[in-house]
């Protein structure tokens, strides 16, 4: 449902705003999760507690840098095509 939503927004908007308003629909409906704290402490904010691993800040982080290294790829695939198409 989220690609649903991302496809469609991407087509009146342009790709930040779309990924923005995607995410914070996303983060909303994701909020109403049982077991889902604003402010875990403890061994449950490490392992996630009743939420899960996704729900921990080790999975946050790992998704975040995750996320960073497909950016750089792919920033550096688009700079190298430009640089050969010239």
């Amino acid at each position: 449902m989220r690609g649903y939503i991302l496809n469609n927004l991407l087509t009146v908007t342009n790709k930040y705003v779309a990924l923005l308003i995607s995410s914070a629909l996303f983060a909303a409906l994701h909020s109403m999760n049982p077991g889902l704290s604003a402010t875990p402490i403890g061994k449950p904010m490490m392992s996630g507690g009743d939420f899960g691993f996704e729900g921990s800040v080790v999975c946050t982080i790992l998704c975040a840098a995750l996320a960073i290294l497909i950016i750089i790829f792919y920033e550096r695939k688009s700079i190298e095509k430009t640089m050969v198409g010239v």
